[in-house]
C-alpha cells in the first residue's frame, strides 16, 4: 500500500484509516475480459509499429504509432478517422513518438502533447492534428530533454513531462515557464530510474511510473513527495518493470508490467487511490486476453479501458464482466456500447 512521508503521517492517518480499514483485497474478484481489437503490424494506414501510447479525448482515440513515426486516429469503435506526422526533425515530424497526452479541455479547444522522443523535445497539436508548437533539444538543462516519454495536462493547464533518460519528471506552466523539476537517478525517495509514464488526478497528485526501481511515485505538481507503493516481483500489488499507468473515473490507478528474463509477467493491475492491490488481468501473448509489452492505457467515459499492446502491434479494448461480454465484431460493439 501506500507508503506515506512522516511529515504526513499525523495529518493523514485518520482519513488513511478510513479508507483502508474493512477493505480486503479483491485478489481477482473483479473480473476484466477482452472486448475488442483492431490494428496489425504494418506501415499502411490502420496498421502499427510499436504503438506506444495511447489517448481519449472527444471521443476520439489517439495512437502514437511511434515506429510509423506519425498518430493514427480512430473512433472508439476503432474505425480510422484521420492520421497526422512523418519521419523528420521539422516541426510536426516525428523520430519515435514514445507518448502522448491531453490537455483537460474538450472540443475544438483541446490540445495534444506528444513526446518526440529521438528529436529529444515535445511538440504540440491541436485535437485536429494541426501542429502549434516545439519545444527543448537534447541534454539535461532546464529547458532540455533526453529521451521524453510519457507526459500529460493537468486540471490547472500544468503540462507534466516524464524526461526519462534525465530520470526526472518536468511540470511547466501553460505559457511554459518551468514551474517543478524533480528527481534525479536513484531509489530513494524521490529519486527515478527512467520514469516512463505517469497520470495526473483530479486533485493535482503525478503519479509516476518508476519504471526500473520497480515502483509508483506520488508528487504535487509543485515536486513534494507525497508517498510511493510497490516493488519488485510477481505478486500481487508488485511489478516488474511497469511502463503504463491510467486513472479511472473513481480515482482507482491501471498499472501495466512488462517483464523480464526472470518474469513473464504481462498484466494490468488495478490499485485503489491509496495504493492498495484490487484485482490483477492479462497474461504473456499474443491470443484473446494476452498481452505483449503495453505502454500506453487510456479510459474512455463509458469505463471501458484502451491498451497499447506494443509488441502485438494491436489495441485491445476491455470491460468489466458486470458491463460487457465479448462481442463477435466490432459492428455489434458499438451496437451494445455506442461508439
Amino acid at each position: 500500500m501506500l507508503e506515506t512521508p512522516p511529515r504526513l503521517l499525523f495529518f493523514g492517518a485518520a482519513l488513511y484509516l478510513l479508507l483502508t480499514l474493512g477493505s480486503p483485497q479483491a485478489r481477482g474478484g473483479e473480473g476484466w475480459d477482452q472486448i475488442a481489437t483492431f490494428g496489425s503490424t504494418g506501415s499502411a494506414l490502420e496498421q502499427f509499429l510499436f504503438p506506444y501510447d495511447l489517448v481519449v479525448r472527444n471521443d476520439l482515440l489517439y495512437v502514437a504509432d511511434s515506429n510509423n513515426n506519425r498518430v493514427q486516429v480512430f473512433d472508439l469503435e476503432g474505425q480510422f478517422q484521420f492520421a497526422f506526422g512523418e519521419t523528420g526533425v521539422g516541426d510536426g515530424q516525428f523520430r519515435r513518438d514514445r507518448g502522448i497526452g491531453a490537455s483537460w479541455a474538450d472540443g475544438a479547444s483541446a490540445t495534444l502533447f506528444i513526446s518526440d522522443a529521438k528529436n529529444d523535445r515535445v511538440q504540440e497539436f491541436t485535437a485536429a492534428g494541426v501542429h502549434l508548437r516545439s519545444w527543448g533539444a537534447i541534454g539535461d538543462g532546464p529547458t532540455e530533454f533526453f529521451r521524453p516519454r510519457g507526459l500529460t495536462g493537468a486540471a490547472d493547464s500544468s503540462i507534466v513531462i516524464g524526461d526519462a533518460d534525465n530520470d526526472r519528471v518536468k511540470v511547466y506552466r501553460p505559457d511554459l515557464s518551468i514551474r517543478a523539476i524533480f528527481g534525479g537517478r536513484g531509489s530513494a525517495n524521490g529519486k527515478f530510474w527512467s520514469p516512463h509514464d505517469l497520470e495526473v488526478s483530479t486533485d493535482g497528485t503525478i503519479y509516476v511510473v518508476d519504471t526500473f526501481n520497480h515502483r509508483v511515485q506520488c508528487f504535487s505538481l509543485d515536486g513534494q513527495f507525497l508517498g510511493k507503493f510497490g516493488e519488485y516481483g510477481a505478486g500481487d500489488g508488485e511489478f516488474v518493470h511497469p511502463k503504463a499507468i491510467t486513472i479511472d473515473a473513481e480515482g482507482n490507478l491501471f498499472v501495466a508490467d512488462t517483464g523480464d528474463s526472470q518474469f513473464d509477467v504481462e498484466r494490468i493491475q488495478k490499485f485503489s487511490p491509496t495504493g492498495e492491490w484490487l484485482t490483477t488481468f492479462g497474461s504473456p501473448g499474443s491470443g484473446q486476453g494476452q498481452l505483449r509489452f503495453v505502454t500506453g492505457l487510456d479510459f474512455d467515459t463509458m469505463g471501458r479501458l484502451f491498451v497499447a499492446d506494443a509488441y502485438n502491434d494491436r489495441i485491445t479494448v476491455w470491460a468489466t464482466r458486470t458491463v460487457a461480454v465479448p462481442p463477435p465484431s466490432l459492428s455489434s460493439f458499438k451496437a451494445r456500447f455506442g461508439g
